[in-house]
């Protein structure tokens, strides 16, 4: 956790702010501690929360508060902050309990609200959005979303789509963006829906293009050849793709799927 302890106000907005920077000093601090840290992340995650979550809170409204005079930009009003903090305690103490119980509800609105946006740039075909519900061994409860949830061949896919609408490949920071939230997905021991349980999975991520063809990973070295030839790829975008055929086989429920827009 850290505050902002500057920003710029957004152009030709009065209540926008943009290039935030963060308390280099708090992030220090906390990433040296971290690094030394012997128990688990657990451990770490609730003793940080149990300890800093009220200071860092505090901070975080004075910076803003701060932000909003010195460039003359709206802000939310720090007393309604201030109120959503005291509903976090207990006893006048912060409370992790009543964190959860406060914030998990709004957790779920969030991703729901996500489920019923969809961004041009995915190129969905079913533009069916995934809710998802998880949980961990050590109580932990989260919400996302998927950008695509369908059935294939008895087996549901949950998807991840980005797509280029000017060139051949997505940016390489928009793929890391869709393997990292598909590996978290991929990890799932098991599914369900509803009170149909231990249904079967996969994980892909779809990235389109201005592109001929198509392209599923993993494949044999000879197809992306073939592929990379044919659309006359460069050598970053070759050598991107043999990674992402890595990290397929390495996953045994991950695939991708690279295709033109309309494949």
């Amino acid at each position: 956790m850290a505050w902002y302890e500057d920003a710029e106000r957004k152009a030709n907005t009065t209540d926008r702010i943009t290039n935030q920077v963060l308390n280099a000093k708090s992030v220090r601090e906390k990433l040296l501690e971290v690094s030394r840290y012997q128990m688990t992340a657990l451990h770490w995650n609730t003793t940080h929360f149990e300890k800093d979550f009220e200071s860092i809170y505090l901070n975080a409204v004075a910076g803003y508060k701060k932000i909003s005079k010195e460039k003359n930009v709206a802000v939310h009003s720090p007393k309604n902050h201030l109120q959503t903090l005291e509903n976090f305690k207990v006893d006048d103490r912060f409370n992790l309990i009543s964190f959860k119980e406060a914030t998990l509800p709004s957790s779920y609105k969030a991703a729901h609200r996500e489920s019923l946006t969809t961004h041009i740039l995915e190129s969905l075909e079913e533009n069916t959005k995934g809710v998802f519900h998880i949980s961990n061994y050590l109580g932990g409860q989260y919400h996302l979303t998927a950008d695509e949830v369908y059935w294939e061949n008895d087996q549901l896919i949950v998807q991840e789509s980005k797509n280029n609408s000017k060139g051949t490949l997505p940016s390489e920071n928009d793929i890391k963006d869709g393997l990292f939230k598909l590996i978290l997905f991929a990890n799932m021991e098991q599914a369900s829906i509803d009170e149909r349980a231990n249904i079967q999975f996969a994980t892909r991520l779809k990235l389109t293009g201005d592109l001929v063809g198509c392209l599923f990973l993993p494949c044999e070295t000879g197809d992306i050849f073939g592929f990379c030839a044919e659309n006359r790829l460069s050598q970053v975008h070759q050598r991107r793709i043999f990674l992402l055929n890595q990290e397929a086989r390495e996953n045994n429920k991950l695939q991708i799927w690279i295709t033109g827009r309309h494949g």
